[in-house]
């Protein structure tokens, strides 16, 4: 069977920063919601590499089984 994954070697992502130094908070919250997106989309894009190369179920239940 022949998996490719794309493996990128560098994180390049948008700077993402209030406008000015005070910022309110609503474009305080509006940054941080964006960055939580952009976590969320890298931590599942990661879960999905995982899972191709095997890195499933079997790998976490491993140490459980080697500690018996």
């Amino acid at each position: 069977m022949d998996c490719k994954v794309h493996m990128e070697t560098t994180v390049s992502r948008p700077v993402l920063s209030p406008t000015h130094i005070n910022a309110t908070a609503s474009e305080t919250f509006t940054v941080l919601q964006q960055r939580m997106r952009i976590v969320e989309e890298q931590t599942s894009s990661l879960r999905d590499d995982l899972i191709m190369l095997d890195f499933g179920e079997k790998r976490r239940m491993q140490p459980l089984l080697k500690r018996n």
